[in-house]
């Protein structure tokens, strides 16, 4: 008998996989537009449009309720104890891994202000993997 699947189920796989993807990409997508609209909000304020950032801010809590709905979707939400462990998993990759790698290629490329932004990161990430 081959070990190959048959085409339903490799069919049945595929989509699952793409749908989690495309759940995964709907997430990082909110999240993101989420924090842009709050940091176009604080640009707004302090150039004298409290309006505008007003509706930046509503915005972003729109955003921020997509995200959620879509992290839960993505079955992310867990009981304290774990979601604690992720977190502090979370926190030793970026401290050990991602923001080392970052700063590394930053400082290759002589882009100081990445440089800069990734130390700052850096720091702050190992202060929280600490606690």
């Amino acid at each position: 008998m081959s070990s190959c699947r048959r085409p339903r189920e490799s069919l049945l796989y595929y989509l699952k996989n793409i749908l989690y993807f495309k759940k995964h990409k709907a997430y990082a997508g909110e999240s993101q537009v989420h924090m842009k609209y709050l940091i176009l909000a604080d640009v707004a304020e302090k150039e004298g449009f409290p309006n505008v950032a007003k509706l930046f801010r509503a915005i972003a809590f729109a955003e921020l309720v997509h995200a959620r709905n879509h992290f839960k979707a993505l079955g992310n939400v867990r009981d304290t104890v774990e979601n604690l462990q992720i977190a502090i998993d979370g926190e030793t990759f970026e401290v050990e891994e991602m923001y080392p790698a970052y700063k590394a290629v930053a400082e290759l490329q002589g882009e100081n202000e990445a440089v800069r932004s990734t130390h700052y990161a850096l720091e702050a990430e190992r202060i929280h993997a600490e606690h």
